[in-house]
């Protein structure tokens, strides 16, 4: 046990010398108090060293500010040997902070940091608002990560500040993805609005190949097309063997490659296919679009998929109905032959290319029917029609 002195002598001497019992009781009960008082201050530290440990764990950094003469201690910091729990003191936080700044706060956030990270303002927060909080990204190994850092008065004291600097890589990862996921959604929306015909939006990273499929309908769901990967060109290629047509399949092939794609939008500003796609063993005509957009420093492709179907049966229909009234307009009816209106336009037609030189040799036949008036008096006008039908017929 440890032996303490007191006025010069020790516990033992004290003990051994003649000393009235009386004193001895005192001294003794003086000795345990001086013990005990030890003890205490001993336990006071080692429970103030647990609750400053116990915060620092959930912290890069945990810093106990005097904000009139910036000086600081710095505790449970991380180095590239891992944690270090001890006390490490400095005199100018602020400044030493906004240098730091330079080498271990990620590039495209230093100036942010500069700005934000002013005293004065971060001590107007702490007024306003009882505590200064800001996020920002720090280069942890050499990768960027969003720390939050979080400044607070301590209770009853307006001098001092403490400052934590904590991980929160994860969780802002997190909500930034929701907040994305929100953003593509709406967008989403309001392309599926505008157009009224988007069936699936996949957005692709040209360097890697990897995309993601952001709301299709449920038709498109069906076809059981996987809805994120790595190589989306070669995944189309795989797709398009069980869900393109068979006629369509060369084309889209040739068409929809990663060089044919970005030629296309560097050339015309857009890339665009129509093909059939089978959806229920049915062929739909579709039409695949495709741009270039630019996200935080990076180019991402935007492919969208737009059901054409409604919209190209009813050209064709309209094309049919168009050729049968132009048919119509230039063949006669009684003999199926070309009409005199065809005529006309062919004749302008040959005027035309032989004043550029441009038609080759030709030849013109005239044909007459003889004595038609008179089938036409003897056996009427069904006779000579079907009379007229046999000439044209010959010739």
């Amino acid at each position: 046990m440890e032996r303490y002195r007191f006025d010069n002598h020790t516990q033992e001497e004290l003990e051994n010398a003649a000393v009235p019992e009386a004193k001895m009781a005192e001294i003794k009960k003086e000795n345990e108090q001086a013990k005990a008082a030890c003890q205490e201050n001993l336990n006071t530290s080692e429970i103030y060293k647990s609750i400053v440990n116990a915060l620092s764990q959930d912290f890069f950094d945990l810093y106990y500010v005097d904000t009139e003469t910036d000086e600081y201690i710095e505790y449970g910091f991380w180095t590239e040997t891992g944690r270090r729990t001890e006390e490490r003191r400095g005199t100018d936080f602020f400044a030493e902070s906004r240098k730091n700044a330079g080498r271990f706060v990620f590039e495209e956030d230093r100036e942010r940091f500069a700005e934000e990270f002013d005293k004065e303002r971060l001590l107007s927060d702490i007024k306003k608002h009882g505590a200064f909080i800001f996020y920002y990204r720090l280069l942890i190994n050499g990768v960027p990560a969003y720390v939050r850092m979080k400044a607070t008065h301590i209770a009853g004291d307006d001098r001092h500040i403490f400052i934590g600097v904590s991980n929160v890589d994860t969780q802002v990862r997190d909500r930034l993805a929701a907040e994305h996921a929100e953003e593509e959604r709406k967008l989403y929306l309001c392309l599926n609005a505008l157009s009224g015909n988007l069936i699936v939006l996949y957005i692709v990273d040209p360097d890697n190949g990897q995309y993601t499929e952001f709301s299709s309908s449920k038709g498109y769901d069906d076809l059981g097309i996987a809805k994120q990967g790595t190589s989306f060109f070669r995944a189309a290629y795989n797709d398009s063997l069980r869900t393109v047509h068979p006629e369509d399949r060369t084309l889209f092939h040739a068409q929809v490659t990663k060089e044919n794609v970005l030629a296309a939008i560097e050339r015309d500003g857009v890339f665009a296919l129509d093909y059939r796609l089978m959806t229920k063993g049915l062929p739909t005509y579709v039409r695949l679009k495709a741009v270039r957009v630019e996200e935080e420093g990076k180019t991402l492709l935007i492919f969208g998929l737009l059901d054409q179907d409604a919209q190209v049966r009813q050209e064709q229909e309209y094309a049919r109905n168009l050729s049968v009234a132009r048919k119509m307009a230039t063949v006669d009816s009684l003999t199926g032959i070309k009409n005199k209106h065809a005529y006309a336009q062919l004749e302008a037609e040959i005027n035309a290319e032989i004043k550029t030189g441009q038609k080759k040799p030709f030849a013109l036949v005239v044909c007459d029917i003889n004595n038609l008036k008179s089938v036409n008096d003897l056996y009427g006008h069904k006779a000579g029609d079907a009379c007229i039908r046999k000439a044209c017929a010959k010739i």
